[in-house]
């Protein structure tokens, strides 16, 4: 049995699309090789050859996303903002999703997100509705039953707003855990960790999450030794909390507070959004070596403002893209992330990868010491997706999810979530 396979096609590399091929480690998936022009097969390889008209990329990340808000895509309106979409969205439904709803509307937005060239997605979940891990088990299900790489961020949300309305309260209290019940919860999931899957923990923001349970975040993230994701002042809310309870700005109020006033701690924590960050602020994050995510189509569309991209680049901190959840997005792709930076923003992202570790690799480029994720393009259309060396989406085909067409597997899951809507619908009804 072959021991090695070589893909070999035209690479797309940062500069130039050349005629190269790409050796990898059937077992682990880890790229040994890359190299420029034609290749000479040993007995013990096997290749797999694209012809010129398909080009070779590495498959994109997507830094942060909510998977299971994809079941909210089609009852959004365009002209909600922030409060008003989470009012709609996920504080009237939450404390009804179901186990089934978690898994098929995180399966349809892997699925879509394989269709984008998406390989790895960054996770934070925090729809726990009092069932210990019963709903996060369905999320990493999904991404294993469809072939996505996760990085599954188990997200502690200890805060209820006493004096919010009835269905943000409500909300909430299915949200709530203490930060000791969330370890023990976190701990008792790392048995699902893989090669495609890591589990690690993660806390909501400073509006939802006591300085306790950041605090054990990093602790447990030492142990694992993860990242942990947390959203940084996605809106001027957050700045304001931040403000008003410790009489500080975010960052300022992280760099006091946790490991020992140690800043390199700061390098634990993936920070998504970052908008209304200072230059004093973003000058801390680049000397603790943090890497930050934007959603700047999210982040646009709901109308909380644009985080100073120009002073991280102009820093070089390193960015991960995220969608957030799709129904707050327009889609789930990457590449219409980096899109929006060059047309809307004028940004240099246009041939942007952005090189991550993950476990024993890395993911989002095409060099050794990577896993071998990419995604192959003919005619500007995603045809085929490898995750770790295998194949997992190719010509409308999920190879993962037992073959499935993609039109197959997209009404399978509209249907369970139409019936999550009736079933929900008719709760709250019963509940007025």
């Amino acid at each position: 049995m072959a021991k090695k396979t070589v893909i070999c096609g035209t690479i797309q590399g940062h500069s130039c699309r050349k005629p190269g091929y790409i050796v990898f480690d059937k077992e682990t998936g880890i790229i040994e090789t890359v190299g420029s022009g034609s290749y000479t097969t040993a007995a013990s390889e096997e290749v797999v050859y694209f012809n010129d008209e398909y080009t070779i990329l590495p498959a994109d990340i997507n830094g942060h996303s909510h998977p299971e808000q994809s079941i909210y895509t089609d009852v959004v309106k365009p002209e909600w903002d922030l409060p008003l979409w989470c009012r709609n969205t996920i504080y009237k439904y939450s404390p009804y999703l179901t186990t089934q709803a978690v898994y098929y509307s995180c399966l349809r937005a892997f699925s879509r997100m394989l269709t984008y060239g998406i390989g790895t997605v960054f996770v934070s979940f925090y729809c726990h509705n009092k069932l210990g891990n019963a709903m996060d088990l369905q999320v990493i299900k999904a991404a294993k039953d469809i072939g996505i790489r996760l990085y599954f961020g188990r997200m502690n949300y200890d805060i209820i707003s006493e004096n919010a309305y009835y269905e943000k309260k409500l909300s909430q209290t299915y949200f709530f855990e203490d930060y000791e019940t969330a370890a023990r919860n976190y701990m008792s999931l790392l048995s699902e960790s893989t090669d495609h899957v890591i589990v690690a923990p993660s806390v909501h923001s400073l509006h939802a999450s006591t300085p306790a349970a950041v605090k054990k975040a990093y602790e447990l993230a030492a142990i694992t030794d993860t990242y942990i994701q947390f959203h940084l002042s996605e809106d001027k809310n957050d700045v304001d909390i931040s403000l008003s309870n410790f009489g500080e700005r975010p960052v300022a109020f992280f760099k006091k507070n946790f490991a020992d006033h140690r800043i390199q701690a700061l390098k634990k924590f993936i920070f998504s959004d970052c908008i209304w960050l200072d230059e004093e602020e973003i000058s801390v994050l680049k000397e603790a070596g943090c890497t930050v995510v934007f959603n700047p189509r999210m982040n646009y569309r709901m109308r909380v403002g644009r985080a100073p991209y120009e002073s991280f680049i102009e820093k070089s901190i390193p960015f991960l893209l995220g969608t957030d959840g799709e129904s707050s997005n327009h889609d789930l792709s990457i590449e219409n992330e980096k899109g929006f930076f060059v047309s809307q923003l004028n940004l240099p992202v246009k041939h942007y990868h952005q090189k991550f570790p993950f476990g024993c690799a890395y993911v989002g480029s095409i060099e050794p010491g990577c896993f071998c994720d990419l995604k192959v393009k003919k005619d500007g259309k995603v045809t085929d997706v490898f995750v770790g060396g295998k194949r997992v989406f190719s010509e409308e085909t999920f190879v993962s999810a037992d073959s499935k067409k993609v039109e197959t597997l997209e009404k399978e899951a509209s249907s369970e979530i139409k019936n999550f809507f009736l079933y929900a619908d008719k709760k709250i009804q019963e509940g007025n």
